[in-house]
């Protein structure tokens, strides 16, 4: 049996032209990851709940063929700014509109996965003039699910400190299929969680999933009726961390969105299978941005 190639970060990006930078967006000194041309159609990439934008590597020199292309560390994760007030979704949203405004967007395709889709679907609903095509990966945020949010708090939170090897591993394992688990993605999500201070941030971050104010970081149905950007769905066939009857509910809500579900993924289908996740949602943005 031969050994697996060793995988690097590195080596999605090798003859990319890419940039890693900070902008302040508002009140948020944001980091951010760049590809592709610096006029066009734009797409944003929002991560989840304690990631960091790296986890979109994958993706970005197909997106950055066609497309504009960013991905953001949202406020009180990465090494974007951790300010000390509770991190619900308007407030994530307004600091994406921020971010456009930084770079100087007028509007942008909009992905997130996860809890980053609870931030897309906010930012449709507070900033529908700003949103070409939205994208909602993972979805969430329908409906306050006691026993997952205890369970998100308990991995992601009190059970693994993502400074060690094994805690950073360990919370990679519960968002990717296990062939996916790369050491390169590890060591990134480990120096992401060995910043100082960045363990008085998880309290902000905690209030998405606690009962007396989650309700604040969830669209309510009306407002994804409200939705009239394009919309693509998009979930892991064995992803049990999101609720697939969810994804069908949400599909049905947004008028004219559409349900892609990926094999052999669980929870974040870009990063564990991409090239997949790249042909279907580049035809999607190819479809209503107007590129070929």
């Amino acid at each position: 049996m031969g050994e697996r190639a060793h995988w690097s970060v590195w080596s999605e990006l090798l003859g990319v032209p890419f940039e890693q930078d900070y902008v302040q967006a508002g009140p948020i000194r944001t980091r951010y990851l760049r590809t592709g041309p610096r006029d066009g159609p734009a797409v944003i990439f929002l991560h989840g709940f304690m990631s960091h934008a790296d986890v979109f590597v994958r993706n970005l020199a197909a997106h950055g063929e066609r497309y504009r292309t960013y991905a953001i560390d949202l406020v009180g994760m990465g090494f974007s700014d951790k300010p000390d007030v509770p991190y619900h979704a308007p407030m994530v949203a307004r600091q994406v509109a921020d971010f456009m405004d930084a770079v100087g967007l007028t509007s942008a395709a909009v992905l997130g996965t996860s809890f980053g889709s609870r931030v897309a679907a906010r930012f449709a609903v507070d900033h529908p003039d700003r949103l070409d095509a939205l994208t909602l990966v993972s979805p969430a945020g329908l409906r306050f699910d006691p026993v997952r949010s205890a369970r998100i708090l308990k991995n992601h939170i009190a059970d693994h400190d993502e400074s060690t090897w094994e805690g950073a591993r360990a919370a990679v394992g519960l968002i990717v299929a296990p062939d996916a688990v790369e050491d390169d993605l590890v060591a990134v999500r480990r120096a992401v969680y060995s910043q100082p201070g960045i363990a008085a941030a998880a309290p902000n971050l905690a209030v998405q999933h606690e009962e007396a104010t989650a309700h604040l970081s969830l669209c309510t149905a009306d407002e994804y009726r409200s939705i009239d950007a394009p919309t693509l769905l998009v979930k892991g066939v064995q992803d049990d961390r999101t609720d697939l009857g969810l994804a069908r509910e949400l599909t049905s809500l947004i008028p004219g969105a559409r349900l892609e579900l990926i094999e052999h993924s669980i929870h974040a289908p870009y990063f564990e299978r991409p090239e997949i996740f790249n042909r279907i949602h580049l035809a999607f943005l190819d479809e209503h941005l107007g590129k070929s």
